[in-house]
């Protein structure tokens, strides 16, 4: 059972807090993990820095 609460920082950074824990781990030769996570991911594309740019224009193509 967990969770997973995430956070977009701007159109490149992503911030993601999550929290996992195994249940019904009693017995002594069960898996048991309980692990909290802070993952942040950066990514960058030429391609995506592109559709930014077509987004950007209106109908005309003018800027």
């Amino acid at each position: 059972m967990g969770f997973t609460l995430g956070y977009g920082v701007n159109d490149n950074l992503n911030l993601t807090f999550s929290y996992k824990s195994t249940l019904n781990d009693d017995a002594p030769d069960d898996m048991k993990m309980d692990v909290f996570m802070v993952t942040l991911v950066f990514g960058w594309h030429p391609l995506l820095e592109g559709s930014k740019r077509l987004r950007g224009r209106n109908r005309t193509g003018i800027p």
